[in-house]
């Protein structure tokens, strides 16, 4: 409730993220029942929250809510009947490819301080590692086994973890020799060789990931 509070009006959408898990073990009360009535036209005009308290009403029928599920086998066919269920196709390599280029490598770029600023920052004379479309495809095809991209980020991150190890020695050495080695090690290009490198401790093609339609 407060998330919709936050947003300043009464006619918010608002999303639900793995709606299908609600029901299994590790949520506390029955956040199902609450949904049946936060879903329900002829009940959420007065909607009763009880982090709240009782006696004091929410009015969500101006809400428009949109849920996701990887599955529908584990939501309540009451709590079906109140949605419209649409099947959305997985993304296909290409998608995944773009998504990486476009979202996740920046992301994880800047999570792993490998950034222009950062290395500016720390006086390296080196540009932030740009992944190849023939690494991508390695890392989808090979490391990947999903319809979605959350293993693509792991993977990535790891990657990148491993290129701000070898930077954090080339920033902290004593050393010019074994900075200049470190130095060396800092791939410009991320090529299939170097992720075949970082990821060969996982068995190709074996990682976990969900195989069905998104909901």
């Amino acid at each position: 409730m407060q998330k919709i509070v936050n947003t300043g009006t009464n006619n918010p959408v608002f999303m639900l993220d793995e709606i299908d898990k609600l029901g299994l073990k590790g949520f506390s009360g029955n956040p199902e029942s609450a949904f049946l009535e936060v879903l329900d036209p002829e009940q959420n005009n007065s909607f009763e929250d009880i982090y709240y308290g009782p006696n004091f009403e929410f009015d969500l029928s101006n809400v428009f809510f949109v849920t996701t599920a990887n599955e529908t086998d584990t939501i309540m066919s009451a709590l079906k009947d109140r949605m419209e269920i649409i099947k959305i196709r997985p993304y296909t390599t290409e998608e995944k490819l773009q998504i990486a280029k476009l979202f996740l490598i920046p992301k994880e770029l800047k999570e792993c301080g490998l950034t222009t600023e950062n290395f500016a920052q720390k006086h390296i004379a080196v540009q932030p590692p740009i992944f190849s479309d023939e690494s991508l495809n390695r890392i989808i095809l090979a490391y990947t086994k999903e319809d979605g991209v959350r293993n693509l980020e792991k993977n990535i991150n790891a990657i990148l973890r491993r290129i701000a190890k070898t930077v954090k020695t080339a920033t902290t050495s004593k050393s010019q020799t074994a900075i200049e080695k470190a130095l060396q090690k800092i791939p410009t290009i991320v090529t299939p060789d170097f992720v075949d490198a970082c990821l060969k401790n996982q068995i190709k093609s074996k990682s976990i990931g969900f195989t069905g339609e998104k909901i």
